[in-house]
This record gives C-alpha cells, structure tokens and sequence, in this order.
C-alpha cells in the first residue's frame, strides 16, 4: 500500500516537471523567458525575496539645492561685475562722443579761421585796389591842374577841400605850387591860400575843426 502511494507521488511529480519544462521551453521560444527572469524564478523557488532590478535611467528631474551664503554672495559679485563692466562701456561711450563733439568744434573754428582770412586778403586786395584807383586819378588830376592857368588852377583848388588841396600842393611842381600863390589876390583868396601853406608847413592831414580852427586864425 505505501509503495504504491509513493509511486502514485512519483508520476505526479515527474509529470508537474515535465509541465514546468514545457512552460519553460515555450517561454524560451517565444523570448518571453529571459536569463535574469530565469534567475528570478529561481529565487522565489527558494524561497529567496526578489531582487529589485536598477533602473537603466536616471530621474527626469534633479533635486534643488539650498541656496548657500557663498552662491549668494557669487551671484552678488557676478551681478556687481556686470554692472561695472556696462557702466564702463557708457563710460567710455560718453568720452568718445565728448571727443568727437571737440573734434567738430575744432573744425569749425578752423573753417571760420580760414573764411576770416580769406575775407581779410579779400578787403586788403580790394583796398589796394582802390589805393591804386585814387592814386591814378590823384595823378592825372595833378596833371591836368598843372597844365592850365594859374587862375583856372586856383579857383579849381579853392573849391577842394583844405586836405585835397595840402595833398596836391605838396605833389606839384615848385612853379605850378608859386603860380597859385601869385594868383590869390582877393582877401579871401590870401586868407584861403594861407591856410593851405600853414597846413603844408605842418605836413599834417587837415580835419574839418582843423580847417576852421586855421581859417580862423587867418582871419584874425
């Protein structure tokens, strides 16, 4: 009796093998059954606790750190730095555009410099220019005095002014000059031509006030 109930256990375990073995083979055909499933199993048959696999990737988020005394005062020193660096840029643009700003000060001083000067040869050319005009006429004009009359000469001459008459007097010729003298006859004519050698005699241009002042002393 018992050893046919030890061969009855026998054929059930042989078979409950031969069912695990099965199992196993389609797993494995299917690769469904894997080398570390395999050690798994093995485990739990004895009586082993599963071992937890390593995940193969690291978690998607990182945890934060505590903010420092250090990270802070880096963070400070690096916000410093910046704002030094971009108040030394303005800086240096502001003393860039003040030196541009003097350059074109410059230039326009240079440029009025230049115009003032042109404008002074141009005034000096156009007065030497006249200079030269009067001094044709003067000369002609002394021409033409002495070549007429002595009286013609004087009255042309009284009816000058006391400076034109000085200028020319002093440019005529010695006998031209005494003609005129000899001709004044009149108590006029003597006051006028006496004023004119005063004025000769001091080799000065006359004013209006001289004029009278030196009429009236020929008056007297």
């Amino acid at each position: 009796m018992v050893k046919t109930l030890y061969q009855v256990i026998s054929i059930l375990a042989i078979a409950n093998l031969l069912c695990i073995a099965g199992l196993v083979v389609f797993l494995a055909a299917t690769d469904r059954l894997s080398a570390e499933r395999v050690d798994q199993i093995a485990a739990v048959l004895r009586g082993e606790p599963p071992v937890q696999a390593a995940p193969t990737t690291q978690p998607t988020t990182q945890p934060v750190e505590a903010e420092t005394a250090e990270t802070r005062l880096a963070r400070a020193r690096e916000e410093t730095d910046l704002a030094s660096l971009a108040l030394e840029r303005r800086r240096r643009e502001i003393a860039d555009r003040h030196r541009l700003a003097e350059a074109l000060v410059m230039d326009v001083v240079r440029r009025q410099e230049a115009l003032s000067s042109d404008r002074s040869a141009f005034e000096d050319q156009q007065r030497k220019i006249e200079e030269e005009r009067l001094h044709e006429g003067f000369v002609k004009e002394l021409a033409l005095l002495t070549s007429v009359k002595p009286k013609v000469r004087r009255d042309m001459l009284i009816n000058k002014s006391d400076a034109d008459v000085v200028k020319l007097m002093m440019e005529m010729d010695e006998r031209a000059g005494k003609q005129v003298i000899e001709a004044c006859k009149t108590k006029e004519e003597k006051v006028w031509i006496s004023r004119i050698l005063h004025l000769i005699q001091t080799q000065q241009t006359p004013t209006p006030s001289a004029e009278t002042e030196a009429g009236e002393q020929d008056a007297q």
